[in-house]
Formats: C-alpha cells, sequence, structure tokens
C-alpha cells in the first residue's frame, strides 16, 4: 500500500472494507465505482498524499475516521445521498478548505473536522439537530458558521480554538451549550444569544468556560 499513487477500483472481486489503504503514504488519487455505497472505516486513514478522491454517487455513510489524517486533500464532494458522517471521518485533514454537509445528516459528530486547519467555508444544512463535541476544534481559518435553526445542542469543544471565528448566532432551538464550547475563539468579537435562552445555564456555562479566552468580547456580554 505504501508504494500506491494513482488507483482505480474495479467493482469485481474487489472488498472494499476497513483499513484497506492506511497508510498509503504515497497514494495521490483514487477513483471508487458506484457500486459501493460505504466509506468504510478509516479506510484512508493517513493517506497523507492524497489530494483528489472521487466519491460515488450513491454512497450513504462515511464511517468513523474513514479520511483521518489526509493532510493533503484540500476538497472533497460530499454526494446528497449521505445520511451519516461519523466521528473523525475529515480530522486532521489539514489541507481541506470548504465542505457542504448534505441535507439529510443531523448530527455533526465528534472530532468529525477537528485540526482541519485550512477549513474556511462550511455550509451545514438545517435539518443538523446536534452538533458534538470537538466538531470543529482547531478550524483556525473559520472566520464564520451559520449554525442551523434546529440545532439543540452545542458540544464541550465545539469550537475550541477556532481562533479566526468572528460571529456566532445562537438558535433560539439550542437548550445547551457545552463546557469550553467556544475557548480560544481570539477573534469572536460578536455573539447573539437569543432571548429565549436559560440565564441560569447561562451562568453555569460561563463557569465551565464556554467562552474563555474569547478576548474581542469582553465588556460585550
Amino acid at each position: 500500500n505504501h508504494e500506491l499513487v494513482d488507483c482505480f477500483i474495479s467493482q469485481e472481486g474487489f472488498e472494499f472494507k476497513p483499513y484497506i489503504f492506511q497508510n498509503a503514504t504515497s497514494l495521490t488519487r483514487i477513483n471508487i465505482p458506484d457500486a459501493f455505497t460505504v466509506i468504510p472505516n478509516s479506510a484512508f486513514r493517513n493517506c497523507s498524499s492524497l489530494i483528489a478522491v472521487s466519491i460515488p454517487s450513491f454512497v450513504t455513510s462515511f464511517e468513523t475516521a474513514c479520511f483521518f489524517g489526509c493532510e493533503s486533500l484540500k476538497e472533497i464532494t460530499i454526494p446528497d445521498t449521505v445520511v451519516s458522517i461519523a466521528s473523525y471521518a475529515f480530522c486532521d485533514c489539514f489541507s481541506l478548505e470548504e465542505v457542504t454537509v448534505p441535507p439529510s445528516v443531523k448530527r455533526i459528530e465528534r472530532s468529525v473536522f477537528s485540526g482541519c486547519k485550512s477549513l474556511k467555508k462550511v455550509t451545514l444544512p438545517e435539518s443538523v439537530t446536534l452538533i458534538l463535541s470537538f466538531a470543529f476544534e482547531g478550524c483556525t481559518s473559520l472566520k464564520e458558521i451559520n449554525i442551523p435553526p434546529c440545532v439543540t445542542e452545542i458540544g464541550a469543544c465545539s469550537f475550541k480554538d477556532c481562533s479566526s471565528l468572528e460571529k456566532i448566532v445562537i438558535p433560539s432551538s439550542v437548550t445547551k451549550i457545552g463546557r469550553k464550547c467556544f475557548k480560544g475563539c481570539l477573534e469572536l468579537s460578536s455573539i447573539t444569544i437569543p432571548p429565549s435562552f436559560d440565564l441560569k445555564m447561562l451562568d453555569e456555562n460561563f463557569e465551565t468556560g464556554s467562552f474563555n479566552d474569547c478576548y474581542g468580547l469582553a465588556g460585550d456580554l
């Protein structure tokens, strides 16, 4: 696997299984046939030279850590057929610049885009109801993100160390903001909290450091 450069997968007789291309550090391009509907667990983990991948148009799920550590991958097209993107799927994809989550996805899982330090644009669908812990931690190029109107929970450390994030609007549907959620968002200067938000819970969140080191918010909250 270490010596693979370009790879075209044939449907016939090929078993697309977890870890199959893990640590194939020379792999730069791969074309996955339409017959496959799942990107398996850790399938391309640590394929550090991978720059282009063709995703089948009928894929329904990206399993855990499937592209973890693909640090050269700049773009990925996630088909609208996808209903789930598992934890760590794109963690530490250092070069990934933009991502659009398809409309059937309901959960932004733990650490799914954590460490994507070049990520500048994220589009989340209105179907999303949960943003889980560490989801966007360390996305240091992310300046803004729209939190969908049906989100009820923003998990612990989900935007921690997003040091370029400038503003955030909390929708009225949110009932919980996790600990250290926005800690280290150094450029955050505007946060909109709906009047319906439980102020007692907000006080508790400050105690757990949800907005610690958000120096641009000084005097605003």
